[in-house]
């Protein structure tokens, strides 16, 4: 049976999944779902027990029509460095550049008890580190740049690249660890206003300690965001008249 796949937002992705015990009967029909669940995407190798909403420390891949599993999983030996545009089924759409060591010794056991280890570098090598992440509750977002965390979201809130409750999700992962200089950041409070999840009025009091001191830009364009939500004596509290005037000039010379 094929489960949907949880995605960026969702509480059990920031979970660590709990080590597996005893391998029974469950273990195996899990196994087997997280396996119709692979092979309903279009471009997914590996999935991870989390990934489906179980937190179990199991997951599946299947390169080059060879379906494996391991349980209770563990690097044990790492070597080299591998620099790919890395994708997660999680965030469903995005790829990013991610260094990575190459070669990786892992080590767990298979649906018999029996311990395996196995060595794999290139695209096998970052899936084995890409799913152990997963089961320690670590998401690919978690570990881009700064500069990479602002476009992905960027590219996360625009109506073309995601569905409206994954929007949601970002949106509110934006506001979580707010950034005036992050482009999107105006456009997510938008997206959790637009939702119901915040009003303007919410929304305002999290941002305006940090706009007071900002540079006249990033004040302005705030200000235009809060006259647009209905706040436009707030947003007058923001700019004085001749900011307003030069920021319009500013904005101006660059069309």
């Amino acid at each position: 049976m094929a489960y949907s796949i949880r995605t960026f937002g969702d509480p059990v992705l920031k979970s660590k999944a709990a080590q597996v015990t005893d391998i029974d009967g469950k273990i195996a029909r899990l196994v087997d779902d997280m396996f119709d669940t692979l092979y309903t995407t279009d471009s997914g190798i590996g999935l991870a027990a989390p990934q489906i909403g179980v937190q179990k420390q199991i997951f599946v891949w299947d390169i080059d029509d060879r379906p494996l599993v391991v349980i209770n999983p563990e690097i044990v030996e790492s070597s080299g460095e591998f620099v790919y545009d890395e994708g997660c089924l999680s965030i469903p759409g995005l790829y990013v550049e991610m260094l990575r060591p190459d070669k990786v010794l892992m080590r767990g056991l298979d649906l018999d008890g029996n311990t395996v280890e196995i060595e794999a570098d290139g695209l096998e090598g970052r899936l084995f580190q890409h799913e152990l992440d997963h089961l320690h509750g670590v998401l690919m977002f978690d570990r881009m740049t700064p500069v990479q965390r602002k476009e992905a979201l960027a590219f996360a809130l625009t109506e073309v690249n995601t569905t409206p409750a994954n929007r949601q999700r970002w949106a509110a992962a934006a506001m979580e660890k707010v950034d005036i200089d992050n482009p999107a950041l105006l456009s997510a409070a938008a997206v959790l206003v637009r939702s119901g999840q915040k009003t303007p009025q919410e929304i305002h009091g999290q941002l305006r300690p940090l706009f007071d001191a900002a540079p006249l830009e990033r004040r302005a364009a705030y200000a235009l965001w809060l006259t647009g939500a209905g706040l436009p004596k707030e947003a007058l509290t923001l700019i004085t008249a001749q900011e307003a005037g030069e920021s319009t000039a500013a904005f101006g010379a660059r069309t």
